[in-house]
């Protein structure tokens, strides 16, 4: 090969190849490929990837008109249908002092993950891609990655065409850099993005450009956004069925019995499925002050986001009390309360498949110590109550 710059492309066959699936419907069987340049037995250059060979294919969901939807969001692994149990990572990576993040951290969160009887992660739009070694760990337990390409959430986009194309290549080098992970199977353009969208026909034309340049460089299903069902994605052009972000109780708690609320819902997708909590007493007890730990003072809100009063109309609408005994009595029934309304919608999805293909639970892990939307694993890695009740409900699926 003279100096300077090719390109050359092979086609390899690998004889009586072994798939890469989901953990739960098979094994996550890898491969590594080993390239190097050399001239005259000297090695100028080696690459070394661990890949899968897989095929990830989407179907239209039953029981939806296309006049209802506009994307099929039945996701079929190598020809086999599967449902799409899964939990929104958290909002960062495991630590915001990204600095204090280890390899150990990973694998025990993933594996914390495996343990809950998910099949998928997902990454979304409030969250950069991970690093390299998040998908290598999902590559190796079989986890799917779900992945909102660039941190793009709630934002109202600049028309400066500089801009949209700057954004447009970081999501090309993010994909390129992780496309030979067979645990990356969904690409989405955004989180929310029609929610403060100024101009939702110019969101959707850069979501869409966005979304046909990215599959101009990966062979995989990509969605613009989530949910897309709200007044601004109407007015874009979306459908009534797009998906829902399951928030409304908490919002909207006390003007309606949540059974009412849950069984409502029937979209063929859920990217987000939240309820809040309190982490456990021990975790607690390490980033709020002994003074301010009960009643509780104004570290709870002003650094860690709990809204008291939410929380309180949780434990009364679900126990009939608000359960303000102790703190051990208030951070168990916020724990149980989650838990209580997380096996209702999980029971009312499941009773809607095949309808519904596929929930992401909000949050699985949080990026700092928070109440808001209370991991199902906290901030140092400690299980709260409902994961012990998910693990046996998400295996309904």
């Amino acid at each position: 090969m003279p100096p300077g710059k090719h390109t050359i492309k092979k086609d390899i066959s690998i004889k009586d190849a072994k798939l890469w699936w989901p953990w739960d419907i098979g094994k996550p069987n890898l491969y590594i490929s080993k390239l190097s340049i050399s001239e005259n037995k000297i090695n100028h250059d080696f690459k070394e990837t661990t890949f899968g060979i897989r095929e990830v294919k989407m179907e239209w969901n039953p029981g939806f008109t296309k006049d209802e939807v506009s994307f099929p969001r039945t996701t079929l692994i190598n020809g086999k249908k599967i449902f799409i149990r899964s939990a929104c990572w958290g909002g960062g990576p495991p630590d915001i002092f990204t600095g204090r993040t280890s390899k150990e951290k990973y694998k025990k969160l993933i594996q914390l993950a495996k343990e809950a009887n998910m099949n998928n992660i997902r990454i979304f739009g409030w969250h950069p891609s991970e690093i390299p070694l998040f998908y290598e760990l999902c590559n190796e337990a079989g986890i799917t990655v779900w992945n909102d390409v660039i941190p793009l959430g709630t934002g109202n986009l600049s028309h400066d065409e500089d801009f949209i194309a700057t954004t447009i290549a970081e999501g090309v080098a993010v994909i390129k850099e992780r496309r030979n992970n067979p645990s990356l199977i969904m690409m989405e353009g955004g989180e929310e993005m029609f929610l403060r969208s100024g101009d939702p026909k110019f969101t959707r034309d850069f979501l869409e450009r966005l979304g046909k340049t990215l599959q101009e460089n990966i062979d995989l299903p990509y969605v613009p956004d989530s949910p897309l069902t709200c007044e601004a994605s109407q007015e874009a052009g979306y459908k009534p069925k797009e998906a829902v972000h399951a928030l409304a109780y908490f919002y909207n708690m006390g003007h309606a019995p949540m059974e009412d609320w849950i069984n409502k819902l029937d979209f063929p997708i859920v990217p987000e499925l939240a309820i809040t909590s309190v982490p456990n007493v021990e975790s607690l007890r390490k980033f709020i002050p002994e003074n301010e730990i009960w009643p509780p003072g104004p570290s709870w809100g002003g650094h860690h986001w709990a809204d008291l009063d939410r929380l309180r109309a949780q434990n009364f609408d679900t126990f009939g009390s608000e359960k303000t005994g102790s703190l051990q009595e208030f951070v168990d029934a916020t724990q149980d309360a989650q838990g209580i309304i997380f096996q209702l919608s999980i029971e009312h999805f499941r009773r809607n498949k095949p309808k519904t293909s596929g929930i992401a639970l909000c949050h699985f892990i949080t990026y700092w110590p928070d109440m808001k939307w209370g991991g199902i694993v906290d901030n140092y890695q400690q299980k709260s109550a409902p994961s012990i009740m998910l693990k046996q409900l998400i295996s309904l699926f």
